[in-house]
């Protein structure tokens, strides 16, 4: 090839990568606001599964680091467990953690809290009935437990043996 060929490649290849640099520099500065990404980050996406209980859906796997705590729910199909990883969370109450587990899994939080669905314990032995015992303050590697309207606390005793 010539000098005068690979000259014009050279000065094409410069505006062609220049124009890129531009217009996304431009579009990142016109089009980027933190209201978009709170609403990417946050809004449901149209396409997923949307499951309407609890007992639909689970998380799975195993988290890397100790920053976790445990959900079961025990429905009348079957016992549905979570580990949830709470690494993310500002304010880590039990309240704001299965607030989140639901956005994730995609059922309505207010089952749980408004419409007493569902009798939840702590560590498997305190139960969470009043505003305050949500709010407090979860430690890492504790458990919830809860249970449907069919089951008490002696099923939950019978059930890991306590």
């Amino acid at each position: 090839m010539s000098k005068k060929i690979i000259l014009v490649y050279f000065i094409f290849l410069i505006i062609f990568s220049l124009s890129i640099y531009f217009f996304v520099f431009y579009h990142k500065k016109n089009n980027f606001s933190p209201q978009n990404l709170q609403s990417i980050i946050f809004t449901p996406s149209s396409w997923r599964t949307k499951y309407l209980s609890p007992c639909d859906a689970i998380i799975v796997g195993e988290p890397d680091s100790s920053n976790w705590v445990k959900i079961t729910f025990h429905c009348p199909n079957g016992v549905k467990n979570s580990t949830f990883v709470i690494t993310a969370l500002k304010q880590r109450s039990w309240k704001n953690i299965i607030n989140e587990y639901a956005r994730i899994i995609g059922f309505s939080s207010s089952e749980v809290f408004d419409n007493k669905q569902w009798t939840c314990y702590s560590d498997r032995k305190t139960p969470l009935d009043t505003l305050t015992d949500w709010d407090k303050n979860v430690q890492t590697n504790e458990s919830i437990d809860c249970l449907s309207q069919k089951y008490n606390f002696q099923y939950l005793k019978q059930y890991y043996g306590l």
